[in-house]
């Protein structure tokens, strides 16, 4: 519940089998406030929720940026792989690709839900943030 502020995080190399992985935090209950990563390459080969800032959120995440690459199996978004918080003023540029049959990748957020951990219904924001680059899926089942 704690907040992370004005931290830049520059030619991050991140490889895992793991899942809820992001260039600043795994997983943020808090609020992380103008944080960029830059020049990324983000590989989670196995993994799930993944993102250039955060893997899973339920903490706001407001005026940050992700530039890079990021491959992942689904629930990948170049700011939050999954997310029950507002995003605000955030902006994220490069090649997302997921390599995997799941679904839920976008530019900013590949899930977003109005559910928090327990259950509760809140209402979010989306809001002043946008995404430039390439997303590209990929089915591997046949």
């Amino acid at each position: 519940n704690g907040t992370i502020k004005n931290l830049t995080v520059d030619s991050l190399r991140l490889s895992t089998m793991g899942y809820v992985t992001g260039g600043i935090t795994g997983k943020n209950y808090g609020t992380i406030d103008g944080c960029h990563v830059t020049h990324a390459i983000i590989s989670a080969t196995a993994g799930y929720q993944i993102g250039g800032i955060s893997g899973q959120g339920e903490g706001k995440i407001s005026n940050c940026s992700f530039s890079g690459h990021i491959t992942a199996l689904g629930y990948m978004g170049g700011i939050v792989g999954r997310t029950s918080a507002d995003i605000i003023n955030c902006h994220a540029k490069g090649t997302l690709y997921m390599t995997g049959s799941a679904v839920f990748v976008g530019g900013i957020t590949g899930y977003i839900t109005g559910l928090t951990g327990e259950n509760e219904r809140r209402s979010l924001k989306l809001t002043d943030s946008y995404f430039s680059g390439v997303i590209q899926a990929s089915n591997n089942q046949e």
